[in-house]
């Protein structure tokens, strides 16, 4: 395992990470985890899906937020798309800048030989996330990652095929969306006794270092 380090990159381990005009700071031990989790991912299926989603709390949420939300949610939730045949696994990361409350960014990866649509993981997701919270049609709080900050349409749901002539491609391009779970972040208030970032259980033997 790396090092906890922050390093300045536009590249890991010769894959991209988000900023093609700015660099950015990010965390060396979870680059790392992240390409570990999607190599073992991919060593286990011919076809993998990569899809984003951020969860959210009510603007006028009246309870405080718990850690104990979101280690619910995915403890349901990755055992409901277990019984399909999905073999969830994830990262996780809470941020709190500006916000009264935090928000969390999920990178979920599915056996895509099972399912190549993406939205209706999305929508399953709501009712676990309501369910934690104690809020009822919990759609809206579930984002689709789908647009940019300036409303531009932003890929989900990229499938890799191991064998596949772009198969390098779609790689990179799931790396670098996922690389943004693992910035440096200064501004994020999240307090330093609670954990920012979760893995789901992942085989590192299975896990190739470099690709």
């Amino acid at each position: 395992m790396s090092k906890n380090k922050v390093i300045t990159t536009t590249t890991f381990n010769g894959h991209p990470v988000i900023g093609e005009n700015k660099t950015f700071d990010y965390n060396n031990k979870y680059l790392q985890k992240n390409q570990e989790l999607l190599d073992s991912t991919i060593s286990r299926h011919n076809k993998v899906m990569a899809v984003r989603m951020d969860l959210k709390y009510p603007q006028n949420y009246p309870d405080t937020p718990s850690p104990q939300h979101l280690s619910r949610t995915m403890q349901t939730y990755t055992r409901e798309l277990s019984r399909d045949g999905l073999d969830p696994q994830y990262v996780t990361r809470q941020e709190q800048k500006n916000s009264t409350h935090p928000h969390i960014h999920i990178a979920l990866l599915v056996n895509a030989s099972e399912t190549q649509r993406y939205k209706h993981l999305l929508q399953r997701m709501a009712p676990h996330w309501g369910r934690a919270i104690g809020v009822e049609n919990a759609e809206a709080l579930v984002w689709p990652c789908d647009r940019r900050l300036d409303g531009k349409p932003q890929e989900n749901g990229t499938i890799i095929r191991r064998n596949a002539e772009n198969a390098q491609e779609q790689y990179n391009k799931v790396f670098k969306q996922i690389s943004y779970l693992a910035k440096s972040d200064p501004d994020d208030v999240t307090p330093s006794h609670q954990r920012k970032i979760s893995y789901s259980r992942y085989n590192r033997g299975k896990s190739r270092v470099k690709r």
